[in-house]
């Protein structure tokens, strides 16, 4: 990299950490830290900001260098982009937008116990963690080709621009900066394939050097092995339906970084739009990054080397340096703008789940008492820390690809967390003890899968520790089921768990808020300006609310109504017919 490029790349850093300093005078709550106030009313801001921190750093390199060596296979997990967004956008935003909570993993207590809560946080938190340390690593690796830098000093560069940037600003922050990093990333992009089509004297002429190295298989020429329900297959369409569906929703349904994200809008239709807005983003962006391995390939192609053994991540860095002075520097503000959209959110959210769901749920004496907001920065920069330490101790001794390794562990590590919603929202069998079984064996089978079961389709880790957890907590359960209708052992449930299902958990909590704000207008406590922002938010909500439901509600409030005036019609007539003296009792002792 030459001045130029070093002054791209520094400037970039000092603008992002400049905004965490001006944006962080806003955090005066945890509140404010973690979810942004809840106050956002930009659904751009938040769908771009869940498509940063879906992308990352891992995206940014993994997805060319997949498609330059093995073809356009990993384009088949495609469309779960939109399938995924279904459930996420019927059941899980409603749901989380509506909670009032001080953690997106607060309502496991309710469910479970705290325990469960915090063993949960446990997982989530070594899933996030080691997140951030593969796109650390990543952006460092590629950083350090790019400059001629060793590996270990560019690992400390990205995860302290990351710790000082994510420490300071919160998730308010992080919104306003994944726009910009957002706009650097697909930038960089777009100016590399706008003028390696110019070289090639048009965009089809690079697309088909690609064509001729057969580069768009499976498709051109066709490849009938993608339909094969072989388990050992690298990637077909029944594998990469199965495991990127179960990684979708693990990342867009129960990732504490998206869940914070849903919970910052103003409300739930802000949510949902933003939600659309995301997937959106993120597929235009990985469009744009399978493009960039046809100029790849055009680049080597047009200097000789395509026949050479060099690695294909290699091949994307001599596409970039062959760019004129400046453009590298903005690939690498690019790649640390992907990185730390990853890493920010991580390390704010993992803090989120220490301080809320371990430190306050199993330590704090008086739990009334909110933690300040400097323990919460504190704890950011902690995870940062571990971050930096696991890649540069860690990710970077495993001798696989970038997709391999993004796959076995971004992808699969969340599975644990996935089966404790499942059995959360679906199921009333399984105990607390079985539960907390489950999690750490499936966290168990997630390590030990990523480091050494290697014959397996690419994304079939994900499926495998969902069974593993599912298989460990339902196993465990019957055995404890087993052992009390023996009389051996008593099982451990919370009280009204049934009461929590996640087909109630939305009238509950219309109910509750209805309740709530008919004692704020009966008590004069809403003034008129007041009441106007109450029903105009109260319209905004009736339009989400499906017409059928409403009437289901209707139906059975009359249905309740009828039966309550027979009640008191039935006990009226009682007491007519049935005179006192009959009665085994004293006169003075009958009440009807």
């Amino acid at each position: 990299m030459e001045t130029l490029d070093w002054t791209i790349f520094w400037v970039y850093i000092v603008v992002m950490i400049g905004l965490g300093f001006y944006l962080s005078r806003k955090n005066k709550s945890n509140k404010s830290y973690f979810f942004a106030g809840r106050d956002q009313k930009s659904a751009l801001v938040i769908g771009v900001s869940i498509a940063a921190t879906a992308m990352s750093s891992v995206n940014y390199s993994s997805f060319p260098t997949e498609i330059y060596g093995n073809g356009m296979y990993v384009t088949l997990s495609l469309p779960m982009f939109i399938i995924v967004a279904l459930p996420q956008i019927k059941f899980i935003i409603p749901y989380f937008t509506n909670m009032d909570e001080p953690s997106a993993y607060s309502f496991l207590s309710k469910v479970f116990n705290r325990t469960v809560q915090a063993v949960v946080s446990v997982a989530y938190i070594i899933w996030r963690t080691t997140w951030a340390a593969v796109a650390m690593y990543i952006c460092a690796k590629v950083l350090g080709l790019l400059a001629d830098i060793e590996l270990v000093y560019t690992i400390w560069i990205c995860g302290l621009v990351c710790l000082v940037y994510a420490g300071l600003g919160g998730l308010r922050a992080i919104l306003v900066t994944d726009l910009i990093q957002t706009c650097v990333m697909w930038g960089s992009v777009l100016i590399a394939l706008i003028i390696t089509s110019y070289r090639a004297s048009g965009f089809f002429s690079m697309f088909n050097a690609g064509v001729d190295a057969e580069m768009t298989k499976p498709f051109s020429p066709f490849d009938s092995d993608i339909f094969t329900f072989d388990y050992t297959e690298r990637i077909s369409v029944l594998s990469a339906f199965i495991g990127v569906m179960i990684a979708f929703i693990a990342r867009y349904g129960v990732d504490q970084i998206m869940i914070a994200k849903y919970m910052a809008a103003k409300n739930e239709k802000v949510a949902k739009k933003g939600f659309h807005i995301s997937y959106i983003v993120a597929l235009v962006m990985l469009i744009s990054l399978a493009m960039l391995a046809f100029a790849m390939r055009w680049q080597a192609d047009d200097t000789g080397k395509s026949g050479g053994p060099i690695p294909a991540l290699k091949h994307m860095i001599l596409l970039f340096q062959s760019f004129p002075q400046g453009f590298a520097g903005l690939l690498a503000a690019g790649l640390l703008a992907a990185a730390m959209s990853s890493v920010d959110s991580a390390a704010n959210s993992c803090a989120n789940a220490f301080v809320v769901d371990i430190y306050v749920n199993l330590f704090k004496k008086d739990k009334k008492k909110k933690p300040s907001v400097l323990l919460s920065k504190g704890m950011t920069v902690v995870f940062c820390i571990i971050g930096i330490l696991v890649g540069w101790l860690i990710i970077a001794e495993m001798e696989k690809s970038i997709f391999v390794i993004a796959n076995r562990i971004l992808n699969a590590f969340g599975s644990p967390v996935l089966a404790v919603f499942i059995i959360a929202m679906f199921d009333t069998f399984v105990d607390n003890v079985s539960i907390i079984i489950g999690v750490v064996f499936g966290v168990g089978v997630s390590i030990y899968s990523a480091g050494y079961i290697d014959d397996i389709a690419i994304h079939l880790y994900a499926a495998i520790d969902l069974i593993a957890t599912l298989g460990a907590a339902y196993l465990s359960a019957f055995i404890l089921w087993v052992l009390e209708k023996r009389g051996w052992y008593k099982r451990r449930f919370t009280e009204g768990r049934e009461a929590f299902l996640f087909k109630n958990r939305k009238n509950i909590k219309m109910d509750e808020e209805m309740r709530a704000l008919d004692v704020l207008v009966e008590s004069d406590v809403l003034d008129e300006s007041d009441e106007t922002d109450v029903v105009e938010e109260a319209l905004d909500e009736v339009e989400n609310v499906d017409e059928e439901e409403v009437q289901e509600v209707v139906d059975d409030e009359v249905a309740e109504e009828e039966l309550n005036e027979k009640t008191v019609t039935d006990d009226e007539d009682l007491g007519e017919q049935v005179p006192a003296e009959d009665m085994n009792v004293e006169d003075e002792d009958v009440t009807l």
